[in-house]
């Protein structure tokens, strides 16, 4: 499709030297509005270009979006002619009259400059509705579903397209508003509709408004550009060739009239909301048709005599399961769980929540059909022995059916905390590692420090009678080594040995070198052992469970440990109590359990690898390669 540009204006120097050099600027239309891209073309004839036009002092609310330049060359009737274009796509959010200073290029042939020019970008709003030729009409409308929602609260803005001529180079741009998130809910949807008794093709769009402030807010208009057909006179003598090249040519008045694309810029009607504000006493802020809080206990034993009652162990973690489904909003704009957690009993480890968006049926409004589920995983670890109380979640929020205040709840629950001796164990065999080891180093320092006068002659005599020894047995190795001839066998002398079919390699060209496969270097011991302190070793847990079981690869140590019990059936107590330690150590900076949590990991891993080779060789082969990448 030929591109027209419309100039607006078209002003160059001329040199003395050479007449026929022109550097001209164009636009591809007269008509912009507020947030519309248009072009502007930079044109140098007959002169090469020693670098880009000078844009520098283009007013700063446009902005450009893109450019490209263009080279091309032709010659008539033994004339050369050189052109070089540059085209800048621009815009301004902002309608107004804008003057541009003189745009100057550096050439070969001197400098040139276009005259400084002025462009006008007008509201939205006054753009018109609709256009209508004689080959058609297209009409843009804009409306929502409702329009005095609460701060928040999302709203659906339906943009519908109607034309019944066909739409080139179609360019639309989405509403804006500054007091307003915007997102377009789905792909353009084609139809057909039937208006004052006009069959429409129609083009629908939705979007998603959420206002983020309260009072008056204002939509504005949704842009649509592009080029309908329209019949066109041309004022010229009719020819008896017109009806053989141009069949669809009608000849009026002495004059023909053909059909030509014509661009043309409509705007959709500005939408107003009245927005309520939040309501004092909710805090944070969540207006919602309804709201449900789920919640269950698990990795934990249930005391069947009492329902409400669990029986836990001291460092021991186990998971708070909690679900959240809300009428009004999407899962990915429902509240954090773990902040309404608050309790001195428990530390609180969060997954990765998982989301979910549903869309109902025979509701009034978009936000009343928008469900979003959101569950997540809180990992608790008692941090004392006793009755504790699981923390209760309370989520206060705005009922907007019932125009009042309302709660959700989660279940009481009560967890008996016993001792766990397997965690003293553990630690006391870590502390009395360590202490043997302070107490060896101590001994050692004590010999060594000795009779310092005494243990520097014992050490000069040993190092002498090193040195005699060594020049003895050298100057033996020599003589026996001169002493010893060459002996040659004759080939009958030489050890029969069997034959053996020529092997492949013998035909390798020189100079070739062997292929070997590739050497698998990591393996999950190798991993763990290659780190030298107890943040490496963190990381490298982190790293191997993110490669065999999927977890975030900044997952918390007691939710990768439950991750890896329950995924590979190993030893829940001793995974999960060794990474609390390890946790804490690292938390404490205490590096003398370093080489022993090491070794306690490289043990665990060992176990999960053999596990994974047995049941999945795939899955094998995939960690394995993420580890050695």
């Amino acid at each position: 499709m030929v591109k027209y540009f419309l100039i607006i204006i078209l002003l160059f120097s001329v040199s003395a030297e050479a007449q026929d050099v022109q550097f001209s600027a164009y636009l591809d239309r007269s008509k912009i509005a507020a947030g519309e891209k248009f072009q502007m073309k930079l044109e140098l004839i007959n002169a090469d270009p020693y670098s880009a036009p000078d844009i520098s002092l283009i007013p700063a609310d446009i902005t450009i979006i893109s450019q490209s330049q263009e080279s091309s060359a032709q010659i008539i009737n033994g004339i050369m002619t050189k052109n070089s274009s540059w085209i800048y796509d621009m815009k301004s959010d902002k309608a107004g009259s804008y003057n541009f200073p003189s745009i100057s290029i550096q050439t070969n042939k001197g400098q040139y400059k276009t005259n400084p020019f002025k462009i006008v970008i007008s509201d939205t709003t006054t753009l018109p509705q609709d256009t209508e030729t004689k080959t058609g009409k297209v009409l843009i409308k804009a409306e929502i579903d409702n329009k005095a929602p609460f701060q928040d609260e999302p709203v659906l803005y339906s943009l519908k397209i109607f034309y019944t001529t066909p739409v080139e180079e179609a360019d639309i741009s989405k509403p804006k508003s500054e007091k307003a998130i915007i997102e377009q809910l789905s792909d353009p949807v084609q139809t057909k509709e039937d208006v004052d008794g006009v069959m429409y093709d129609v083009i629908s769009i939705d979007y998603s408004i959420t206002p983020i402030s309260s009072g008056k807010i204002k939509i504005e208009p949704a842009v649509l550009r592009g080029t309908i057909l329209q019949e066109v006179k041309e004022e010229r003598p009719r020819t008896a060739f017109d009806d053989f090249f141009d069949p669809f040519s009608v000849l009026e008045n002495g004059s023909s009239v053909s059909q030509k694309n014509v661009p043309f810029t409509v705007a959709s009607n500005q939408v107003q909301m009245d927005v309520k504000p939040p309501v004092s006493t909710v805090s944070p802020w969540l207006a919602l048709y309804g709201l449900e809080l789920e919640s269950e206990l698990t990795d934990i034993t249930y005391n069947p005599s009492k329902p409400s009652e669990f029986n836990g162990k001291l460092g021991e973690p186990f998971n708070l399961k909690i679900k959240i489904s809300a009428i009004g909003k999407s899962a990915e704009q429902l509240p954090d769980l773990e902040k309404y957690i608050i309790s001195d009993d428990f530390k609180v480890y969060t997954d990765k929540p998982d989301l979910k968006t549903e869309k109902l049926s025979e509701v009034k409004s978009y936000a009343e059909g928008l469900r979003g589920i959101k569950t997540q995983i809180i990992t608790l670890i008692p941090q004392k022995t006793g009755e504790l109380k699981i923390p209760i979640i309370k989520i206060p929020y705005w009922n907007i059916k019932d125009n009042k205040e309302d709660f959700a709840y989660t279940t009481e629950r009560t967890v008996v905390v016993a001792q766990n001796s397997d965690m003293m164990d553990i630690a006391k065999n870590i502390t009395t590692d360590s202490k043997k080891k302070i107490y060896a180093s101590s001994k050692v320092k004590d010999i060594v420090g000795l009779g310092s006068k005494k243990s520097t002659a014992i050490i000069g005599i040993l190092l002498l009678i090193i040195i005699i020894l060594y020049i003895k047995v050298s100057g033996l190795r020599k003589k026996l080594d001169e002493s010893v001839e060459p002996v040659i066998l004759s080939e009958d002398d030489r050890p029969k040995t069997k034959s053996h079919p020529k092997k492949i390699v013998d035909n390798i060209p020189s100079g070739s070198k062997p292929v070997s496969k590739p050497i698998i270097k990591n393996n999950l011991r190798s991993v763990i052992t290659g780190a030298n302190n107890l943040d490496e070793l963190k990381k490298k847990i982190q790293q191997i469970a993110h490669a065999v079981s999927g977890v975030a690869d900044n997952s918390s140590l007691p939710v990768i440990a439950q991750k890896l019990s329950r995924d590979f059936n190993i030893d829940k107590g001793k995974i999960v109590r060794s990474s609390l330690t390890l946790e804490e150590a690292v938390n404490q900076k205490n590096e003398k359990s370093f080489l022993d949590l090491r070794q306690v990991f490289s043990e665990i891993f060992d176990e999960i690898e053999e596990k994974i080779k047995f049941s999945s060789p795939d899955k094998n082969a995939d960690y394995l390669q993420k580890l050695n990448p």
